[in-house]
């Protein structure tokens, strides 16, 4: 029994890494082939998806032009990766120039690990 409690814990822990995982694999699977900076043409590239709400890209998934692309996922895939793309959670009340400027005068900024544009 003395082994049930720290099993317990290992087991737990691997979930918040697996959703942010998964949202990467969906990301590499769905997105990328257009959205990659290197890419990117005609769609915005991940740098500018990052400006943009999670919010935003989520509706974009859900009622926009993303929604054919979007359609295999589940409600919950398309919100984890919504936050993935847009680099903030659901309810970031920020806005994008503000996130923005904070970024640029920021050394703590981390690049987005598909952003290879900087």
């Amino acid at each position: 029994m003395k082994w049930l409690l720290p099993l317990t814990v290992l087991l737990l822990l691997p979930t918040t890494a697996t959703a942010v995982d998964r949202a990467a694999i969906s990301y590499r699977r769905y997105c990328r082939n257009c959205h990659d900076p290197r890419k990117a043409g005609q769609t915005p590239s991940i740098t500018m998806l990052r400006r943009m709400s999670a919010e935003a890209v989520l509706k974009a998934m859900e009622k926009g032009t993303m929604k054919p692309v979007a359609e295999p996922l589940t409600k919950e895939q398309r919100r984890a990766l919504a936050e993935y793309v847009a680099g903030k959670k659901l309810g970031d009340r920020k806005s994008p120039e503000k996130a923005g400027q904070k970024h640029q005068n920021s050394s703590s900024h981390t690049q987005h690990p598909e952003d290879t544009s900087q």
